[in-house]
């Protein structure tokens, strides 16, 4: 993924934030004031991978850790990582 500008970019936490993983559950939060948002497995893995790769080898990498086609992977990433970016958890990274 890229800027407008054409420039790469890496996601990176937002900060400051917290993060518990309980039952397969994952909770993350913004502080002070939130939210509070609840992840499944998958959605953890997204993030987990959205936060080790760049930003567009995140489709790819998720596609691989499911054995599937990038194509099939690519609107539920693409989805989770918009949600996470609205909801303060996530910021896009431009160093």
């Amino acid at each position: 993924m890229t800027t407008p500008s054409g420039m790469p970019f890496r996601w990176a936490l937002a900060q400051p934030i917290g993060i518990v993983e309980r039952d397969g559950i994952t909770y993350v939060a913004t502080f002070p004031d939130g939210p509070i948002v609840v992840l499944d497995p998958v959605a953890a893995t997204i993030l987990a991978i959205a936060l080790d790769e760049p930003a567009d080898e995140v489709t790819g990498a998720v596609a691989a850790a499911y054995e599937k086609p990038s194509d099939e992977v690519e609107e539920a990433v693409r989805d989770v990582l918009t949600r996470l970016e609205a909801d303060r958890v996530i910021r896009r990274d431009h160093r």
